[in-house]
């Protein structure tokens, strides 16, 4: 079982390294993509599994 705000942590931490992660080549469409798509993820994933007081595990993730 995890704790909702060690999956909170570990998003974040995903969406802060893709977001400050440089494109390389600088002009590169596919690492973009990538990039945008990860940080898409995490956030929704943020959103589905907010950090509540009342939540103490996930059963699924």
């Amino acid at each position: 079982m995890i704790y909702n705000n060690e999956i909170y942590v570990k998003l974040k931490e995903l969406r802060d390294l893709l977001a400050e992660a440089p494109l390389s080549p600088p002009a590169s469409g596919a690492n973009r993509v990538i990039r945008d798509i990860g940080l898409d993820v995490a956030q929704k994933l943020q959103e589905k599994y907010p950090v509540t007081t009342n939540d103490g595990f996930i059963q699924e993730f």
